[in-house]
């Protein structure tokens, strides 16, 4: 079982509810800070592809626990984690326990 860090959940961030009926079922793509592209797909199975920094593809399942959304990579644990997730039109932001990534994403389809 992975233990998970306590993240303030900010008051605008997603609740459980939001989570489900915004990101369930989308794809979610960014630029990292080095400029290579990313993407993640939330399908609505609860599986998740995600292309990496390093282009390739990962593949598990998330989940959502209370207003948090979570993955478990056991091939690419560095991705493995809990987050509150804040949507800004299509802008998508990340708030972990180190804070709010500065990479932002946006949500498609």
């Amino acid at each position: 079982m992975m233990a998970m860090a306590t993240v303030a959940v900010a008051d605008d961030s997603l609740s459980g509810q939001e989570l489900q009926e915004k990101i369930a079922g989308h794809t979610i793509t960014g630029i990292t800070g080095g400029g290579d592209q990313w993407w993640e797909i939330y399908h609505a199975d609860g599986k998740l592809e995600v292309q990496a920094y390093d282009r390739l593809v990962y593949v598990d399942t998330w989940n959502i626990d209370d207003d948090m959304m979570c993955s478990t990579f056991p091939d690419a644990p560095e991705f493995d984690g809990c987050w509150a997730m804040r949507l800004d039109g299509n802008v998508v932001t990340c708030i972990s326990e180190h804070g709010e990534s500065p990479e932002k994403g946006v949500l498609a389809n």
